[in-house]
């Protein structure tokens, strides 16, 4: 370490490069089963060092994140950079087509059941209302004010039934 904080930046990046090639050769080497499992333990403990991070400290990683992807794309071209670009807006936008028509169509589904249980709710206790305002309003009529209303929902019945038929006509009748 005290070797280190002499050496210069071009040495510091030599010896970063080679040992970024010397990580990546011993990765070539190992086989699938014990790259995806060693991807998945890392998977598994950045998830846990995210669950237990302050939001302090997750702005702090986001930006870190962000500066060293930007540090990435400094040295390519314009080309690559917008190519690269492309690539994610592409990327993102059938991604997120997808995603977001799935995710509406569980947004209907849950909406449906939850208007269904609703709506029948609703209904069934409007129901219950009509019959106990029905039943006090024929305690409370007498026989000629029924007969009078049953006589007028036929005349208005047959009156959308025979387009011809209209109230004068009913007038006339009963006079």
């Amino acid at each position: 370490s005290e070797y280190r904080g002499k050496e210069t930046n071009e040495a510091r990046n030599q010896r970063l490069e080679k040992d970024r090639q010397r990580h990546s050769e011993y990765r070539a080497q190992e086989s699938e089963e014990t790259r995806s499992k060693r991807l998945e333990i890392e998977k598994q403990r950045r998830r846990r060092a995210r669950a237990q991070e302050s939001e302090e400290a997750r702005n702090q990683r986001l930006e870190r994140e962000k500066l060293r992807r930007r540090r990435t794309r400094d040295p390519e071209s314009h080309e690559t950079k917008n190519q690269c670009l492309e690539e994610n807006r592409q990327h993102h936008s059938q991604t997120s087509v997808s995603a977001k028509n799935q995710r509406l169509e569980e947004d209907k589904q849950l909406q449906s059941q939850d208007s269904a249980s609703e709506t029948d709710e609703i209904r069934n206790q409007s129901l219950e209302e009509d019959k106990q305002i029905h039943s006090q309003a024929c305690g409370q009529e007498s026989d000629e004010t029924r007969n009078e209303c049953l006589q007028f929902c036929q005349i208005f019945v047959e009156g959308h039934l025979n387009e011809d038929f209209s109230f004068e006509d009913y007038n006339m009748q009963s006079s």
